[in-house]
């Protein structure tokens, strides 16, 4: 949200800032896997060098192979891939709030905290609902980058449905049980689709 309302602004250069922004979110999930492999190698990772270089670390940090750290790696990636389509749905929910409403309330003495919380976040709430529903459905297909990173180690801890359910099938060929996880991947996924056709058909009656 901070981005979207940052980049709301008019400011030299926006459409090139804009253009950058949006490229983790088209570039496709293996080769983006395969970048950030390279982000996080012990040895040549820009990550190792720049916190060794900036004195923070002595030894180069694994940063897929420790348990404790491979999670918060995978998360990290996922936010970078999410972040542009986020920015952008709330950055054209922001332009088409009702310029009325803002000056209304700045003549009723409203400074922009007020003016947010009050006015904007009001108006542009149908948008945010239908972000979060759709992040929250693409967080269950990430299968590629966390296959191709970590193929859900190391020791299960980075497994999400899809890769723990390949995993279970594909893997260790217990296909009754994959079959039962992807069954109740498809119910949790089923609901959250209803939900997001009940917030358009909302936003519908809204317009």
């Amino acid at each position: 949200m901070g981005a979207a309302l940052l980049l709301n602004k008019p400011f030299p250069g926006q459409s090139i800032i804009r253009g950058i922004i949006i490229l983790p979110w088209i570039i496709p999930g293996v080769i983006a896997g395969y970048l950030w492999i390279l982000l996080y190698d012990p040895q040549l990772g820009m990550f190792n060098r720049m916190l060794h270089d900036m004195g923070l670390i002595k030894s180069y940090v694994t940063w897929l192979a420790d348990k404790r750290l491979a999670l918060f790696s995978v998360i990290l990636v996922a936010i970078w891939k999410g972040f542009p389509f986020s920015a952008l749905m709330y950055m054209a929910a922001l332009q088409g709030v009702n310029q009325e409403l803002i000056d209304a309330a700045t003549i009723d003495g409203a400074g922009k905290g007020r003016q947010f919380f009050y006015v904007v976040l009001p108006s542009i709430s149908p948008v945010i609902r239908i972000t979060l529903l759709l992040t929250s459905i693409w967080t269950f297909n990430y299968f590629e980058i966390i296959y191709v990173m970590t193929r859900g180690g190391p020791g299960n801890f980075t497994h999400i449905f899809p890769t723990y359910i390949y995993n279970l099938g594909f893997t260790q060929f217990r296909f009754g049980l994959a079959a039962s996880y992807a069954l109740i991947t498809f119910a949790m996924l089923l609901i959250l689709s209803l939900r997001y056709m009940r917030e358009l058909d909302k936003r519908e009656l809204l317009d």
